[in-house]
């Protein structure tokens, strides 16, 4: 009854405090209302209460796995799964996990190139590095909603390693001779790539004119070979050695095809100073 009178009391207060300020009342039957029910009214009335210095703690984050294993969107993988990933990102320790399970098993993967820069040889990378850098690649796609399946093209990827190796090289060239027109455009791909721009740092020549030189992003500057003439002299040729008679040799001139991928420097040579 003590404990009763007291909320009595209380809501009386609270009644006179309204009344005052101009508010509505609020009018409750005390006989009604069992301890529980007038708990919960004298929260309402008395409104929340929020301490100012509340912090959250998240807690620490869980270790990395020692395995590529049970990753969101699949079921367990295999160590070396490289894509075909997906994560919910609204859902923070799904999230969590796939960063532990497949961002850090991408990291500190030994390059292992066989690439010699003394004698240009392009070389290649290591199975493991080339998994490693497959797999954060798709694992930042997954986390940005699209498709997470990319996958390497063996032929893309040694155009690539040429072009790095030519950009790990410290020098003031300013202009580059390909073999052929796929390998300058694949050289040109990977400036276009890193920011260099072709042809105001650097200029590009191929050789063979392809049909895909003049409509690639900067149209290729390059060699056209005159196959008509190439066709006659190799007949001309092997009627002689049917005869028994050597061929001379007879250079034929090329022509040159200027398109936009040559130029004057008007910016700093981009290999400068690299490593």
């Amino acid at each position: 009854m003590v404990t009763l009178r007291r909320h009595t009391m209380l809501l009386a207060l609270r009644r006179a405090d309204h009344r005052r300020r101009g508010r509505p009342v609020r009018y409750f039957s005390m006989q009604t209302l069992d301890p529980f029910r007038l708990g919960l009214v004298l929260a309402t009335l008395s409104g929340p209460v929020v301490s100012s210095r509340a912090q959250v703690t998240l807690g620490a984050a869980p270790p990395p796995p020692t395995e590529v294993s049970g990753l969101p969107g699949g079921g367990p993988r295999p160590k070396d799964v490289t894509g075909s990933f997906s994560v919910d990102t609204s859902a923070r320790e799904q999230v969590r996990e796939f960063y532990n399970a497949v961002y850090t098993s991408s990291d500190g993967t030994p390059i292992n190139s066989t690439a010699v820069t003394a004698s240009c040889l392009p070389g290649t990378n290591s199975p493991a590095f080339a998994d490693a850098t497959l797999r954060r690649i798709n694992w930042f796609r997954a986390l940005a909603g699209v498709p997470a399946a990319v996958t390497f093209d063996a032929g893309e990827s040694a155009k690539d390693q040429a072009a790095a190796l030519m950009m790990a090289e410290t020098t003031e060239a300013t202009a580059v001779q390909a073999v052929n027109d796929l390998v300058a455009l694949g050289f040109a791909r990977t400036c276009l790539e890193h920011g260099i721009q072709i042809p105001h740092q650097v200029s590009l020549v191929g050789f063979g004119n392809i049909p895909l030189c003049d409509h690639f992003q900067v149209p290729l500057t390059t060699l056209r070979q005159p196959k008509h003439r190439l066709g006659s002299a190799a007949v001309e040729a092997m009627q002689q050695l049917l005869r028994h008679h050597a061929p001379e040799p007879r250079p034929l001139a090329a022509e040159l095809i200027v398109r936009s991928s040559t130029g004057a420097v008007t910016s700093p040579p981009p290999f400068r100073g690299a490593r």
